[in-house]
C-alpha cells in the first residue's frame, strides 16, 4: 500500500494536476471601470475580503468573460524574492516533513511549482494592467488613496488578513526548518539560484513601477 507521501507525489506529478496553470484570475468590480488581477502572496486574501465586504458577491471571471473584458486591471505586488519564498512555504505544506527539493522530478519544475510560486509577470502579461500597487507596511494608506483616486468603494480600513504561514503553528515549524535546508541546497547547486534570478527578473521591472 502506498505511503501518504507516495500518494501526495502521485497527485502532484499527475498530468491532471492543475497547480501549475498560468491562466490569470481576474475579478470584475461592479459599478466601476476596473477589475482586479489576483496575485497569490501579495495581500490577495485582504483584497478579496475588501471587495466582497464593500461590493457584495464577487466571482472570478470565466475564460469567456476574461476574453471579452475591456476593463483595465490593478494588481498588488509584494517584493519578488520575499513573495517567492513565502510561496515556497505554502507549496511545501503539501509534503509535511518530506524533503521535496531532493526529488528530481519535482525539481524539473524549479522555480515554478504552483500558483504561489508563479511569477506575477506571467499573468500580468496576459492582462491589461494599468495600476501597480506595492505591498508594504503602509498598504492600508496606499489602498485608501487608490480607492479615492479611482472612485472605488471602501467603507472603513483596508482589511489585513494574515497569511497561513504567520498563523498556523505546524506551518511555522515547517518553514523554520525548510528555509535553511533549501538555502543550503541552492548553495550546493548554483544553477538553482541562477534559474530563480532569471525567472524573477521581469517581476522586478513591474515591482519597480508599483506605487
Amino acid at each position: 500500500m502506498p505511503t501518504p507521501i507516495e500518494n501526495t507525489l502521485q497527485i502532484v506529478l499527475s498530468p491532471e494536476n492543475k497547480m501549475r496553470m498560468k491562466d490569470p484570475y481576474i475579478y470584475d468590480i461592479p459599478e466601476s471601470d476596473l477589475c482586479w488581477l489576483h496575485n497569490c502572496g501579495s495581500a490577495a486574501k485582504s483584497t478579496l475580503q475588501w471587495l466582497k465586504r464593500d461590493y457584495g458577491g464577487l466571482a472570478k471571471m470565466t475564460t469567456e468573460q476574461v476574453n471579452a473584458n475591456e476593463k483595465p486591471a490593478f494588481v498588488l505586488l509584494q517584493e519578488p524574492k520575499y513573495r517567492w519564498w513565502t510561496g515556497v512555504i505554502e507549496w511545501a505544506t503539501c509534503f509535511e516533513d518530506y524533503a521535496w527539493f531532493r526529488n528530481d522530478k519535482i525539481m524539473e519544475w524549479w522555480p515554478h511549482f504552483d500558483r504561489f510560486t508563479l511569477a506575477p509577470w506571467e499573468v500580468i502579461e496576459q492582462t491589461k494592467v494599468e495600476h501597480y500597487i506595492k505591498v508594504g507596511p503602509d498598504l492600508n494608506e496606499r489602498m485608501q488613496n487608490f480607492a479615492r483616486e479611482q472612485n472605488l468603494k471602501m467603507y472603513g480600513e483596508f482589511p489585513y488578513i494574515k497569511p497561513r504561514w504567520r498563523t498556523v503553528k505546524y506551518i511555522q515549524r515547517m518553514a523554520k526548518a525548510l528555509r535553511p535546508a533549501l538555502e543550503t541546497e541552492i548553495r550546493r547547486r548554483p544553477e538553482l539560484q541562477q534559474k530563480l534570478d532569471d525567472y524573477l527578473e521581469k517581476d522586478y521591472q513591474y515591482y519597480n513601477k508599483a506605487k
